[in-house]
């Protein structure tokens, strides 16, 4: 009887106890992980966004989270739907070094949304001088498989990268353009504009709060201006260039007050070490919360999928000359395409999970992001 009464009382004292740890516990105790893929699928679609204000028709990507399970992935050819540039597309792509240009995309085009009971946040990106909507198409891919909506718009038209098309040219009239070509996205996927041509997508539903862009190279000083004059930007990363410098002396990064993140890549030989020395200027500038990655080994295009596609993307692949301080002249190789791509994919996805999404876990991530080998974070919190 005795032996019964003290087993009858363990059970109550353990009864007590997990009931007490089940009502301190969080609601949601599925630890988050923004250092991998999230739990959706990432999906995408090409869209056809007309500007009647500027009569200018854009060629739109978007990337939004699916619950689909069929195969995903297809070759990065398909971007292009004009049999004529697709074909230049895979002209390129055939004679590209396939351990430095990404060929198969890890998404599945047009796939239904997932249905979420809650709106999305929305991030816009901006590509790279003359590069296009989908040179960083694995960085959308990461963000969207977290829940978020992801567009970009060709700013240099289609296949710009090509030698025979004309292409942008770096001037304060395009950075105006691209600013403009930003907003007119942000405005087209709040009042659902974007979707008039794709119903199936109106199921997606955009948070105006939650609204982030990111941008590589010219497309760095492109969000950067466009978030200096559209209040509804309420975080923003910068890859490979400064979004404040003298070449475009109207963007001044003292006019943001809200989270930054810039990923410097240190023997960057497109913007070299005096541009580096102006990013790393920015980021000490820059009104806080911010942030500054640094890629060792890393060149312009080791953060981008079309990496080493054409001449001109090509530092970042292969082998290089160090530019960097007291390195100057020094041969090297590059820091593989995959790692710059996968290490770019976990800052940007924690930073904008953290700073969109108010996530406290994502947040403590952020403000103490464990190392990874071959870069080194700097951060001004106050």
């Amino acid at each position: 009887m005795e032996q019964l009464k003290i087993h009858i009382i363990h059970t109550i004292l353990a009864s007590i106890t997990m009931s007490l740890y089940a009502c301190q516990s969080p609601t949601n105790t599925t630890p988050i992980n923004t250092w991998e893929e999230g739990e959706y699928i990432p999906a995408h679609r090409t869209l056809e966004l007309l500007d009647t204000e500027r009569n200018r028709a854009l060629n739109v990507e978007i990337w939004y989270p699916s619950a689909e399970s069929s195969s995903r992935g297809e070759s990065v050819e398909y971007f292009e739907t004009d049999p004529e540039y697709k074909e230049s597309l895979i002209q390129l792509l055939e004679e590209a070094p396939s351990e430095c240009t990404t060929l198969q995309t890890n998404a599945i085009r047009n796939a239904p949304p997932a249905v979420l009971s809650e709106p999305l946040p929305l991030i816009v990106f901006s590509h790279c001088m003359n590069c296009g909507r989908y040179s960083s198409f694995s960085l959308a891919e990461r963000l969207a498989s977290h829940g978020m909506i992801v567009l970009a718009a060709d700013h240099a038209g289609p296949v710009p990268f090509h030698p025979s098309s004309e292409g942008e040219y770096l001037s304060s009239e395009q950075l105006e353009t691209r600013a403009k070509d930003i907003q007119k996205l942000i405005d087209a996927a709040l009042d659902a504009q974007l979707f008039d041509d794709a119903p199936e997508l109106k199921e997606l539903s955009i948070d105006p709060n939650k609204i982030g862009a990111f941008g590589h190279s010219f497309g760095s000083v492109s969000v950067g201006k466009a978030a200096q004059e559209d209040n509804r930007i309420l975080a923003v990363a910068g890859l490979g260039a400064p979004m404040d410098n003298p070449l475009f002396p109207n963007v001044d990064i003292q006019n943001l007050s809200i989270p930054i993140f810039f990923i410097l890549a240190q023997e960057d030989n497109s913007i070299g070490e005096l541009g580096n020395d102006l990013l790393r200027d920015n980021y000490e500038s820059a009104n806080p919360p911010v942030w500054l990655a640094e890629l060792q080994d890393a060149g312009h295009w080791s953060v981008s999928d079309l990496c080493g596609l054409t001449e001109q993307f090509q530092p970042g692949c292969g082998d290089g000359e160090r530019h960097s301080k007291e390195n100057e002249g020094e041969s090297f190789s590059y820091a593989s395409v995959s790692w710059g791509i996968n290490t770019t994919q976990r800052y940007l996805t924690t930073f904008f999970v953290a700073t969109l999404n108010d996530d406290e876990r994502a947040q403590e991530l952020l403000n103490d992001l464990p190392p990874i080998e071959g870069s080194q974070v700097t951060s001004r919190l106050e």
